[in-house]
């Protein structure tokens, strides 16, 4: 880029007159031409002649011009590049040089007079842009930046702990079924064979979906990357405008990053399995069977190494996971983008029993002061921060020790019963079951709604029954203890 020969001819004199400038790109060429417009993207002043050619050429197709009247005269151009450069999409004529603070939109000075005249804060960005590099909001989103790097990063490396968890499930599974094929005999050389294929079939599945979730990390990492590459460019050079306009732009792309973390989670995940042996050994047509299971991540919520409880578990504010842990009476939040528990809070009671959604942003928990049992309800911020709300005290009841949440009521465990509560904690209904229940005994409801699943730990069954509390099915696994 040319530079001016001689820059004392544009110095603003003491009185505002302005003595002559000179085209530069003449200047090199020993011409002394009077200049009548600038290049901004040139930062160089331009003669008639080179100002025509700046609107001919391709290669200066995007440039943005100046003419006499609107050319800056400060000899040294300090702040020749820190103008808006950027072309509207709608119009693209004109340039981005406005914000529209009222609507958090950028835009050209026709998208402002045509979609925003009504509004009372709209900005010009080099005025606002000034200082954009000390702000709080430039500040907030570098920092927001760095977090969407440490989430990634941390996605990365749980692809490859995960790569290795699917090679040590194969050789854990092929030594087992040589273990079970030695003490049966060489009959079963297919079979196994059958089986080593299907582990081999699992253990493929599982790299083609790490692979996919390998590549989805890599191109949310290179956007990610690409931005803070402008930012950082933006930056050096002080191109303030600019690097305001891109960090608006960016912030709007972080917004969708929550589609491609979802992405990334299916794509991650992984199938378990585990070799059992066969019911019988004489007579038998199968030499193991193998037993799946889909393994996503494992979560350590654990604190100074001690077991934990868990009573319950929900999902709340689309990517957390509520944790309910019985003997500390303690409720987790835990961030199930990268596994890390980001706020909790302690339930002052006698006893915690159980958890369950209310809707998106509240949990309820049971839990018994005194001879009270009182539902606590909780709430959980986008940013998953957990507080207490409204403490709700069970009228004339003492008995339940599980619950669930439908249509705005609250489905309670009696001794041979179903209690209805409104939310006010008053019964609103109550039907019998001939089905015995015990302390441990858990609750759900059909996807439908039609039917409720009570759990019977002590004979390992899940019982469905009506609404009028009628049984309709018994279900029994000898896999299944303790339900």
């Amino acid at each position: 880029m040319a530079t001016c020969k001689d820059y004392s001819r544009s110095v603003v004199a003491a009185s505002d007159e302005l003595r002559d400038i000179y085209c530069e790109p003449c200047l090199d060429g020993g011409k002394q031409i009077e200049a009548v417009g600038f290049c901004v993207d040139c930062a160089e002043y331009l003669c008639v002649e080179c100002y025509k050619i700046h609107t001919r050429f391709k290669a200066f197709k995007h440039h943005v011009l100046q003419d006499k009247d609107k050319m800056p005269f400060d000899s040294r151009k300090s702040r020749a590049h820190d103008v808006c450069v950027e072309r509207c999409g709608n119009h693209p004529t004109k340039i981005v040089e406005y914000f529209c603070r009222s609507c958090d939109i950028l835009g050209c000075s026709v998208c402002i007079t045509v979609s925003h005249r009504q509004c009372e804060n709209v900005d010009h960005i080099p005025d606002i842009a000034k200082d954009l590099n000390s702000s709080e909001e430039f500040k907030t989103f570098l920092s927001e930046l760095e977090s969407q790097f440490k989430y990634i990063n941390h996605y990365m490396d749980r692809i490859q702990v995960k790569t290795n968890i699917s090679g040590d499930l194969t050789k854990q599974g092929k030594a087992e079924l040589r273990k079970q094929r030695y003490e049966i005999n060489k009959f079963f050389d297919q079979l196994e064979a059958d089986v080593d294929r299907r582990m081999e079939d699992i253990d493929k599945s599982n790299k083609q979906g790490i692979q996919a979730a390998s590549g989805t990390a890599d191109s949310i990492k290179d956007s990610l990357t690409k931005i803070k590459t402008s930012i950082e460019s933006k930056k050096k050079a002080n191109k303030n405008c600019e690097l305001f306009i891109t960090m608006k732009q960016s912030k709007q792309s972080f917004d969708k990053l929550d589609k491609q973390y979802e992405k990334l989670r299916q794509e991650s995940r992984i199938q378990t399995f585990f070799l059992t042996p066969p019911k019988q050994k004489q007579n038998t047509i199968e030499i193991g069977r193998l037993r799946i299971a889909n393994f996503v991540s494992n979560i350590d919520i654990g604190e100074d190494n001690d077991a934990i409880w868990v009573k319950g578990l929900a999902t709340i504010q689309n990517h957390f996971l509520a944790v309910f842990e019985g003997e500390r009476k303690t409720v987790y939040v835990v961030d199930t983008r990268n596994t890390q528990v980001v706020d909790k809070i302690v339930l002052q009671c006698e006893f915690a029993w159980r958890m369950t959604n209310v809707n998106t942003d509240q949990l309820a928990v049971l839990l018994t002061s005194g001879c009270q049992d009182k539902i606590q309800l909780l709430s959980v911020d986008l940013s998953g921060n957990i507080c207490k709300c409204s403490l709700i005290n069970i009228q004339n009841f003492s008995l339940s020790r599980s619950f669930i949440f439908k249509n705005r009521k609250f489905f309670m465990i009696g001794k041979q019963e179903i209690i209805i509560l409104d939310m006010e904690g008053n019964r609103f209904k109550t039907f019998p079951t001939r089905y015995a229940t015990d302390i441990d005994t858990g609750i759900a409801f059909s996807p439908d709604g039609k039917h409720i699943y009570l759990t019977e730990p002590t004979k390992n069954n899940v019982t469905s029954l009506t609404l009028d509390g009628k049984v309709n099915a018994i279900y029994r696994d000898r896999y299944m203890t303790s339900p």
